[in-house]
């Protein structure tokens, strides 16, 4: 009895048995599917934040356009950029094979010194506005990533998104834009040479 004991054991060799393998290829298939997911996850959130720093970097940019006015009024050539050019706009650009579109919006704010207040209406004898609020919306569609529905149907985009910035330019003096007051008072006669304005 010992000995067929003994034979038995000695039939059963060293090994994995083919269910074992099978649930551990299984465990490994599971693991490397949960691993391709987050990998283009990753991937979608790392052209997302891409792309929202393109837009970051093209509103700051519009924004600081619109500040480098040189003078008040629009002047009859049209070639200086004038505060009184500070309007509503909408344009588009392509940066980095992506369309995007800049919508500015302009409230113009009048310092009402009797009531102390600004308002939006001009107040009298004012010619230009003191304040212009910018509000501008930087908004792109990503084509990359189109969804559909179950008949191909868009409904959506991943990666598309807009971004908000606002400011508010002055028509006073300021560090940017100190010779368009200058220029102003040199046209209306009341400094001439501009050295003495300074």
């Amino acid at each position: 009895m010992k000995k067929r004991i003994f034979a038995q054991s000695r039939l059963r060799a060293p090994g994995y048995s083919l269910l074992e393998v099978l649930v551990a290829m299984a465990v490994f298939g599971f693991g490397i599917l949960a691993f391709m997911q987050l990998q283009g996850h990753l991937n979608r959130v790392n052209l997302d934040a891409r792309i929202r720093t393109m837009a970051a970097n093209i509103a700051e940019e519009h924004i600081e356009m619109q500040e480098r006015f040189t003078r008040l009024a629009s002047d009859a050539q049209g070639v200086g950029f004038a505060y009184q050019d500070i309007d509503d706009d909408t344009t588009t650009l392509t940066r980095g094979g992506i369309e995007f579109t800049i919508q500015q919006t302009v409230t113009d704010y009048y310092w009402d010194a009797d009531s102390g207040q600004f308002s939006y209406t001009a107040t009298s004898g004012s010619v230009f506005s003191d304040f212009k609020h910018l509000q501008v919306s930087v908004t792109w569609a990503s084509p990359e990533f189109n969804r559909g529905d179950s008949t191909g149907t868009s409904v959506g985009r991943l990666g598309s998104g807009d971004l908000q910035v606002s400011t508010v330019i002055s028509s006073k003096i300021t560090a940017t834009n100190h010779l368009a007051l200058l220029d102003e008072l040199a046209i209306q006669g009341l400094c001439v040479p501009m050295v003495t304005c300074l």
